[in-house]
């Protein structure tokens, strides 16, 4: 019997020796939340731990950085917006830091951290850990973000980390598929380059197209006085853009409207309820509305941001949207053209039957946002008629 019950001590011991483990291992590294029990809401769990885990962020002017996000979609126009915040004198922006990370998570593969860490998640994490990698960024906290993002080419888009990846990627750039390991190794020669502009600067950039709303709310909730921007683009314009490098997407563009609009209508109604409850943080920019107005438009950007618009942001606003005509010769870059002009070509290159396709499958956005179905190729050309009418965001728009 003594034995007994020195046999169900020692399993009782064991197991709470076991649990505290569990315990604490999920506390100090936030998404090790596998190790958890199945019939636990893994979201609500990885949510809590995450948040009360969470580094201060770090910046060297003991003063609180202003965190700014642009949340948007492809060919939207948000390469043309983040240029002209990143030449906001005393900022740093980072270029779709979510690249590689958003790839590897949707494709379950093996994502392996700058600290060595190696996860792999599941597809249903993706919110969690798009938010979780921008909060990084944001926080300057380099060695808990994914190497691959960490030397990615979207870096080169960015005027404050132009240095570093000169730097790193001159580290690399002798194999022809650099592994993991002459990555990190590159990373962390040149890693200076990347923390100093992070942690002295006052205004900290970030533009995505690989963000839904969802992981925005959880930003809201981990840094305080986060400014988003939920940059909108009418979808036919948006659609054509981005199948001028695909034809063949065409064949599909029912479904392709179809999810895209679905997608754009949940993330605005997210972001209504969220600017009720953050309502200083959180606006609307639609792409047209700015190219019509860019000067103005970004006096009222920089005035919700609470920066200050300088001759020097105007004069680059000038140089790049003010221009007699419209220049297409460049499908990534920021180009010097004629903003409102190119923003409204596309109802002079789309085909009718393709307008008709996308607006049948976009009917729900479109009485949200104030898009207007185009009933004839007559009135598709005409540029006296709105493809818009006046927006019911308008109490949350830029």
């Amino acid at each position: 019997m003594a034995a007994f019950n020195l046999s169900r001590c020692w399993f009782l011991f064991l197991s709470l020796t076991v649990l505290v483990y569990i315990t604490v291992t999920l506390q100090s590294f936030g998404n090790v939340y596998y190790l958890w029990p199945d019939f636990v809401p893994r979201f609500e769990i990885k949510g809590n731990l995450n948040l009360s885990s969470l580094p201060r962020p770090q910046n060297q002017t003991n003063e609180d950085p202003t965190h700014v996000l642009v949340v948007t979609y492809m060919r939207s126009g948000s390469t043309l917006i983040g240029d002209i915040l990143q030449h906001y004198d005393n900022s740093t922006y980072a270029f779709e830091p979510l690249r590689y990370i958003e790839e590897d998570v949707k494709n379950a593969s093996s994502v392996t951290f700058l600290n060595g860490t190696k996860r792999l998640y599941d597809k249903t994490d993706v919110h969690f850990v798009m938010a979780d990698m921008l909060y990084r960024w944001f926080t300057c906290d380099f060695q808990k973000i994914n190497v691959q993002d960490l030397t990615s080419i979207m870096l080169t888009y960015s005027n404050a980390y132009e240095n570093y990846y000169r730097c790193v990627s001159s580290g690399i750039e002798r194999a022809k598929v650099p592994t993991i390991k002459q990555r990190t190794t590159s990373i962390n020669g040149c890693l200076a380059l990347l923390q100093k502009p992070c942690r002295t600067r006052k205004v900290l950039i970030i533009k995505t197209i690989r963000l839904e709303m969802t992981s925005v709310e959880l930003l809201l909730k981990w840094l305080p006085g986060l400014k988003v921007i939920h940059l909108l683009r009418d979808p036919r314009g948006k659609l054509l853009s981005e199948l001028k490098i695909d034809e063949k997407g065409w064949s599909s563009i029912e479904s392709k409207a179809s999810l895209h609009c679905n997608q754009m209508l949940s993330d605005i109604i997210l972001a209504s309820r969220l600017h009720k409850q953050y309502p200083q943080n959180i606006r609307t920019l639609q792409y047209e509305s700015f190219s019509n107005d860019p000067i103005q438009k970004t006096q009222i950007m920089f005035n919700f941001l609470n920066l200050k618009f300088t001759t020097q942001i105007l004069q680059h606003v000038k140089s790049i949207t003010l221009h007699k005509n419209v220049r297409d010769d460049c499908y990534w870059c920021v180009k010097k053209t004629n903003a409102k002009l190119a923003s409204s070509l596309w109802r002079f290159t789309i085909q009718f039957s393709r307008v008709q396709q996308i607006d049948r499958n976009c009917v729900k956005l479109y009485r949200t946002v104030g898009f207007r179905a185009i009933t004839d190729l007559k009135s598709l050309k005409n540029l006296s008629i709105p493809s818009q009418v006046d927006t019911p965001l308008r109490n949350m728009s830029l």
